[in-house]
């Protein structure tokens, strides 16, 4: 089961897409949520492409945003904290909830 989410991370990354998705999260201990996405990190105006966008929030609503990767079955998350400074932490993957794609209604060109 933890190959099979690690997989299916993995792959939800690698898919070619139009738009940024949420792919998988995880709660966190301050009564938010920790979220990885398959945006392309963005920091300052320049693009990272070997990193991913993620974000956190708390139970009030402060939001973080973070750049990760994926490493030995972890999410490696640099958070940019609100203060300025940066810290880096490790999530087990197998921690994560895999968000599931909805299926999309087949479409014709006219939309017929």
């Amino acid at each position: 089961m933890k190959l099979l989410k690690t997989v299916t991370i993995a792959l939800t990354l690698i898919a070619p897409v139009c738009y940024a998705e949420v792919i998988a999260s995880m709660d966190n201990q301050s009564g938010g949520k920790i979220v990885l996405t398959n945006e392309t990190c963005t920091r300052d105006g320049k693009e990272y492409p070997s990193l991913t966008r993620a974000y956190t929030y708390n139970g009030t609503g402060l939001n973080i945003e973070g750049c990760y990767y994926i490493e030995d079955d972890t999410a490696l998350i640099g958070w940019l904290n609100p203060d300025g400074s940066t810290s880096r932490n490790r999530y087990k993957l197998e921690n994560f909830t895999v968000k599931q794609k909805q299926k999309q209604k087949p479409s014709t060109k006219y939309g017929t």
